[in-house]
């Protein structure tokens, strides 16, 4: 399989590559534990036919209080606005930090294998680069407006 057309052929292509992971048909999820360096978490990447988008989403093992939030908040404003390709951000309700990418299908609908492999290993890599900086912010009281200062963009 070359290219991925539907949510199947995106279920295929993870149990293909050996990866443990959970494939919703229902919700159109495939859920993948993720463990790269600090992170600990959990890719979810869900395949939208309606939009004709395909969203990577990474969790990051960050504890989240409601005094650190508007600091964790500010220091996501500022790291997105320096990243090439941003896509960091908060769950408020979850207390949940985490990395997106979204790619839209290309006209015919599709996506290659190497398109989404691809995709994968920017989210996961993106949040391993940053977890320790924005985790200081969070859960260290580090000041949000120098994290541009902590990490490389």
């Amino acid at each position: 399989m070359d290219t991925i057309s539907k949510f199947d052929d995106l279920a295929a292509f993870f149990s293909k590559s050996g990866l443990q992971h959970q494939a919703d048909s229902d919700q159109s999820v495939v859920q993948i534990p993720t463990r790269n360096g600090p992170l600990e978490g959990a890719m979810f990447i869900r395949w939208d036919t309606n939009q004709k988008v395909v969203h990577f989403v990474q969790t990051m093992n960050i504890t989240l209080t409601d005094e650190r939030m508007a600091d964790l908040a500010l220091a996501v404003a500022i790291l997105n606005h320096a990243l090439p390709l941003p896509g960091f951000g908060i769950n408020v309700g979850e207390r949940q930090c985490y990395f997106r990418i979204s790619m839209p299908f290309r006209p015919d609908g599709t996506l290659s294998e190497k398109e989404i492999q691809g995709l994968f290993n920017h989210a996961v890599g993106t949040a391993t680069q940053h977890l320790p900086t924005l985790r200081d912010v969070a859960e260290n009281g580090a000041e949000p407006m120098k994290i541009l200062e902590q990490t490389s963009v």
